[in-house]
């Protein structure tokens, strides 16, 4: 498959404990009327381009189709169209609120990644979820964010929470990584911005010294818009 034409994602737990009722989940497609079964744990739609695999696996980096089990599933494989029809974004939604795991969209993104904060920190530290958010409430954030352009890191560093310099460090994900779908589905068909986050820490490789800032005008329009988006309540953070 051409990953130009599909879209790769998946649902995992977080441990044998936490595993889903592979019965259940069965019973869930089954009831929508538009799964077909093609095999044990795998099923197909029957009107869009929509797959799933129930598995329980050992190995999350190694798996195939073989991996079903009866009773438990710790890991479903999921393929779709790369840009997936209503249709598609309303069965995940339903599916992620029955199994209560979220459906993480697979990249073939390399990198390089980069956070922006006003933090000071050395290579081999750990930017973890659980701190609070630099936009919305400023609640405690279940994820961290980053970006694949330099660009998007700058503004991260400048509108970051605190009067210290602002800072970008060059990253690495720890685990898994999504599209931010506060730059991607909420304002942007596609990721163009290259936003992603991670409810895994990020290892610190680095700190990038040399980016250039934004303009005062620059800087003091997009404290605006910001500002106006807070005013008219529309500045929550997807979690």
């Amino acid at each position: 498959m051409e990953s130009a034409y599909y879209g790769y994602y998946h649902i995992e737990t977080d441990g044998i404990a936490n595993s889903m009722d592979t019965k259940k989940i069965a019973g869930f497609l089954g009831t929508q009327g538009c799964f077909l079964e093609d095999g044990p744990g795998s099923f197909r739609h029957k009107e869009v381009f929509l797959t799933l695999c129930l598995m329980n696996v050992q190995n999350k980096e190694s798996w195939n189709s073989n991996n079903y089990n009866e009773s438990i599933t710790n890991y479903i494989a999921i393929v779709t169209s790369k840009f997936p029809p209503p249709v598609v974004k309303q069965f995940f939604k339903e599916f992620e609120e029955f199994v209560g795991w979220p459906i993480l969209e697979e990249t073939d993104e390399a990198g390089p990644f980069y956070h922006g904060t006003k933090a000071s920190l050395k290579a081999g530290d750990f930017l973890e979820p659980g701190y609070p958010s630099n936009f919305g409430e400023h609640k405690k954030a279940k994820y961290v964010y980053f970006t694949a352009t330099l660009d998007a890191a700058v503004w991260g560093a400048e509108l970051a929470l605190g009067e210290e310099p602002g800072r970008i460090y060059c990253v690495e994900p720890t685990g898994s990584i999504e599209d931010d779908p506060n730059l991607t589905d909420k304002k942007f068909p596609g990721n163009p911005t290259r936003s992603y986050r991670s409810n895994k820490p990020l290892l610190v490789l680095g700190e990038v010294l040399d980016w250039k800032g934004h303009t005062g005008e620059e800087l003091r329009s997009m404290r605006e818009s910001i500002e106006g988006l807070k005013q008219s309540g529309l500045d929550e953070i997807l979690e």
